[in-house]
């Protein structure tokens, strides 16, 4: 018996803004959060990938801060 996974593309996306001395990102993996496998075994068993996962990040260019806290 042969056993298959349904094929899956995915699509990922990253907007950034650097405005000053300031850095922002938004990443969003896997847009349509369709099911995919990252990874399967000769037993059956298939592993899914995590999903749509959107992060945000923020940050601050080296020498920005206050030299004094």
């Amino acid at each position: 018996m042969t056993l298959r996974i349904p094929s899956a593309t995915t699509a990922d996306a990253m907007v950034s803004y650097d405005v000053s001395d300031s850095h922002f990102a938004l990443n969003v993996i896997s847009l349509t959060d369709a099911l995919a496998y990252s990874s399967a075994f000769s037993n059956g068993y298939a592993t899914p990938t995590a999903g749509r996962t959107i992060t945000f990040t923020a940050g601050l260019r080296d020498g920005c801060l206050p030299s004094t806290l």
